[in-house]
């Protein structure tokens, strides 16, 4: 059983996506995870600078990010979920307070950067959300997106508007 409400929240992730690579960044990143297989490669940075110690281009299966985005300024905190989001993982997760620490986040905020929440509990008085951003599941293809929608360059000298 998970120690705390962000673990029991994870849990379900952990369980269908089975990371082989997990970046944990923040003081409560691993107090904040479920228990890990143990062909999990855990990366744990608990103190800034956030990124210093990973490799440029290193890629991971999942991404978890506790207690980081709070302390940071928004400009910068924007800039770290979006690098570890576009160049370190397809799947990333964000535990934050909304409305505490240096520069206060809204739901719309995690929204501007693709985000949904995946939870929200109460923990020692203060309410927690989780938010994710998982690439497999981002954007789902419109239905006007396939080939009945395209051009067909067969038409193209059968109609005078179509360019030839």
């Amino acid at each position: 059983m998970p120690d705390s409400p962000c673990a029991a929240a994870l849990e379900p992730v952990m369980a269908s996506v089975k990371p082989r690579s997990l970046l944990a960044l923040g003081p409560f990143a691993q107090a904040d995870l479920p228990a890990l297989a143990p062909a999990v490669t855990l990366t744990l940075v608990e103190s800034p600078p956030w990124l210093q110690s990973v490799a440029q281009d290193a890629r991971f299966d999942l991404v978890f990010v506790a207690g980081v985005v709070e302390a940071l300024a928004k400009p910068e905190a924007v800039r770290l979920l979006a690098r570890l989001r576009d160049v370190h993982t397809q799947r990333l997760y964000v535990r934050i307070a909304l409305g505490a620490g240096k520069d206060p986040w809204t739901a719309n905020d995690f929204i501007a950067l693709g985000m949904e929440e995946a939870g929200a509990w109460k923990e020692a008085g203060q309410l927690f959300h989780l938010y994710k951003f998982d690439l497999f599941t981002y954007k789902p293809a419109p239905e006007w997106f396939n080939a009945k929608y395209w051009a067909h360059p067969e038409l193209w000298d059968k109609y005078p508007w179509l360019p030839s």
